[in-house]
């Protein structure tokens, strides 16, 4: 059995697709960012290293590379290439420079103790003598790289590439050395943290439009399905109440009948004396056959034969007809329409039922009197006609205008509920809206916009 208590929770689609789609494109933003930086720095070293590949590939073309890579082990020399490799060690940025022969040998360094040595195995000195230009980026200090020890816990935390460029013999083919830049690029890796920092901040603007976006629509969808969800619960109600309604219409309304028949000639026979209970009986009857009226104008989906309809014409009549309990009351009204007010879209009774409507909820909300405006004029574009109906009554709480407009939802003692339902779903028949709202001033404001015929 499920009770109030262990009754499962709504499940509530907005939480959810805002908490899912915020991870999802919170870790796609971030992955792609990071993709995207570790591609740019990578792709910008590379960049950099290639520049001095052809640079130094084109210098040392020129000095006869073969015979002093294939002599250097023999002992020879070649002044020139040396020069050059002297002059890349002095480049800026530049921390050491080492010169490999196909041995793996050093045949030339900015550090003469390395000089005729075999450093031993190394992966990016093999990837170069393969033909590859190798490109290795880190911190001093980080790693156990032998080299870091020669530059001094001075240099620690510093970001460091490596570059081996690999040296052609001159039929462009055959490696026969690599060159070995060790560089402390620090403006380079300035302008590296800068790219990364634009591309996690467009990522980051960009999770945020895609997140709005989506919670938009998922907002929008929720909101949409919760009017349909309204819309077919009102179909349900509607259905249920227009069944009641014919076995009110039919089981009740003939009695009525002959009860106020019998009333009105009870109240001809008997005279005066009875004449105030059966003055009652009679009302009681009409207010009871209003209800059945109501219920089953309520229940109506058949469409109107709507034509074009004059509102002064509604509204003063209207207003005369309200004028008894408007006087008993003490209500004071102002009726200001434009003089050249188009006929709107609807009927006459239709819209004459809401306007008594409406006024009868304005007189029963000023029980000590006040003042009731009634004001009518066009919009800017003439396509909407706008009736205005302001009273200074107790005007309506925040509990009863959320369901001021539902079936059978009243804050009148003897109220059936149905006649601001009936009259929104009349205006909304006839193409309009019909709206409820407090003055700032005090007091309600009912708002009724009617399409314009012509």
């Amino acid at each position: 059995m499920v009770t109030i208590e262990n009754r499962p929770r709504p499940f509530n689609l907005v939480r959810w697709f805002a908490l899912l789609s915020l991870i999802g494109v919170a870790a796609t933003a971030a992955v792609s960012a990071y993709l995207l930086s570790w591609f740019m720095t990578h792709r910008m070293l590379e960049r950099d290293a290639d520049v001095s590949r052809q640079i130094i590939q084109s210098i040392v073309r020129a000095g006869d590379p073969q015979s002093y890579f294939v002599a250097s082990s023999a002992g020879k020399k070649n002044p020139e290439l040396e020069r050059l490799f002297v002059s890349l060690s002095r480049v800026a940025d530049v921390a050491r420079a080492n010169v490999y022969n196909r041995e793996r040998t050093v045949v030339w360094s900015s550090d003469g103790n390395l000089i005729g040595r075999n450093l031993g195995a190394n992966a990016e000195l093999e990837g170069a003598l393969r033909g590859t230009l190798v490109v290795e980026a880190g911190v001093v200090g980080a790693s156990k790289k032998p080299e870091h020890t020669t530059f001094g816990p001075a240099k620690d935390g510093t970001r460091f590439v490596e570059n081996y460029i690999p040296i052609r013999a001159t039929n462009g083919r055959t490696v026969i050395g690599v060159i070995e830049l060790y560089k402390l690029p620090n403006d380079l890796f300035l302008a590296i943290d800068q790219v990364v920092r634009n591309i996690w901040i467009g990522a980051v603007l960009a999770a945020a439009a895609l997140f709005a976006l989506l919670f938009w629509l998922a907002r929008r969808a929720n909101g949409i399905m919760q009017d349909q969800q309204s819309l077919l619960l009102e179909t349900q109600t509607l259905a249920a109440v227009g069944e009641m309604a014919a076995s009110v219409a039919h089981g009740i309304r003939n009695p009525l009948a002959s009860i106020r028949s019998s009333a009105e000639l009870m109240r001809d026979e008997k005279g005066a004396i009875v004449r105030p209970f059966v003055d009652d009986i009679m009302g009681d009857v009409d207010r009871v056959d209003a209800w059945v009226v109501d219920l089953l104008n309520f229940t109506r989906t058949d469409a109107f034969d709507a034509g074009a309809v004059e509102v002064p014409e509604i509204v003063a009549n209207c207003l005369k007809q309200a004028d008894p309990a408007l006087r008993r009351r003490g209500v004071e009204t102002d009726c200001r329409l434009s003089d050249d007010l188009p006929p709107v879209h609807g009927t006459p009774e239709a819209l004459a039922q809401v306007l008594n409507c409406l006024i009868e909820n304005a007189v029963d909300a000023m029980p000590n009197g006040g003042r009731l405006e009634v004001t009518a004029a066009t919009d800017k574009k003439g396509n909407n006609v706008s009736i205005e109906l302001l009273d200074t009554g107790t005007g309506v709480s925040e509990e009863a205008r959320a369901m001021i407009f539902r079936p059978f939802a009243t804050t009148k003692p003897s109220g059936l509920g149905l006649g601001l339902a009936l009259s929104r779903r009349i205006i909304e028949r006839c193409g309009g809206s019909l709206e409820l709202a407090n003055r700032p001033t005090g007091g309600a404001v009912a708002v009724i916009n009617l399409p314009a015929v012509g």
